[in-house]
């Protein structure tokens, strides 16, 4: 049996889209969303994919790289600070979710789209020394 989506999202969509929005950071879970939108889990997370294209994590995960993208401009905020900043459990799993989405570390992002943004946690490079003789 084929479903076909409805023109029009329920009316508990936006309202569940609003909280993610404002949670993002948080570790939310389906079962919460449903409750708050009176609904079944498996029934939010259908209705969600059918009108967003991606699972709830997924959408979280999307507003969290959307936030570091920008966190990433700002001069002397460390990625292990971003990535605490914008939920992520640690470094590391910022930087595995950042390179599945993005296609590149988010170190390397940073290095791209500014350039110019000199980093306190960055030592200078060393001054290469001569040997007297």
């Amino acid at each position: 049996m084929t479903m076909i989506a409805p023109l029009r999202p329920p009316r508990w969509l936006p309202h569940v889209v609003e909280y993610l929005d404002a949670h993002y950071t948080d570790a939310v879970r389906v079962r919460t969303l449903a409750t708050l939108a009176g609904v079944h889990p498996v029934h939010l997370g259908r209705v969600f994919r059918q009108f967003h294209r991606c699972s709830v994590i997924q959408y979280q995960t999307r507003m969290r790289i959307q936030r570091a993208r920008t966190l990433l401009g700002v001069p002397g905020l460390s990625l292990t600070r971003i990535a605490l900043m914008t939920g992520f459990a640690d470094q590391s799993h910022f930087t595995r979710a950042f390179t599945a989405m993005l296609g590149c570390p988010p170190g390397e992002f940073r290095r791209v789209v500014h350039p110019d943004l000199r980093l306190a946690e960055d030592p200078p490079m060393p001054s290469p020394r001569r040997r007297v003789s």
